[in-house]
């Protein structure tokens, strides 16, 4: 949970960051360092924006939606006393992960720049994909791909729902 949150505000420094650089023309921000430790380097490039939408407010997002999962899966009440959500968790922190590797490779050879806040983000989500999975071994009872099945099926139903919201 701690490193998601460091992930959530890691991502929300960014999208600041973005923003600024996009906006104020004499915002510099601290790790503009050199030519190739310069995070303005990196944020202003058409590799930031992913669809439309900014890389960084992608990454908020997706920190936001671990934050709660997990949040939730700490509450009995809410899972029912069964460990779910943990698969999912596993599988978002995967994509997590990959797409960091990506964002690393596109920084080295399309952009030649390095963020270190980038790079804090990508350790951050390899550090959640080793502790769900770390989690999922310890505790997983059943094979992953029904566990998996039995999180969708979870999370799909509204059951979860009426205990948090009774609107529901």
């Amino acid at each position: 949970m701690l490193s998601a949150l460091a992930g959530l505000a890691d991502s929300i420094y960014l999208v600041t960051s973005h923003y600024r650089v996009h906006t104020d023309i004499s915002y510099k921000s601290f790790c503009a360092i050199s030519k190739a430790l310069n995070c303005d380097t990196v944020s202003q490039s058409s590799y930031a924006i992913f669809m439309g939408v900014p890389v960084s407010l992608l990454g908020v997002l997706g920190y936001l939606i671990f934050v709660v999962i997990t949040a939730f899966l700490y509450r009995n009440d809410f899972i029912d006393g069964k460990r779910r959500g943990w698969h999912t968790l596993f599988i978002i922190s995967a994509i997590f992960s990959a797409y960091s590797v990506v964002l690393a490779l596109i920084s080295n050879y399309y952009i030649h720049s390095y963020c270190i806040m980038c790079i804090l983000s990508y350790i951050i989500n390899f550090i959640l994909l080793f502790l769900t999975l770390m989690i999922i071994q310890r505790f997983a009872k059943a094979p992953f791909f029904k566990s998996l099945k039995d999180d969708i099926v979870f999370f799909i139903s509204h059951r979860w729902l009426q205990k948090i919201i009774p609107a529901f």
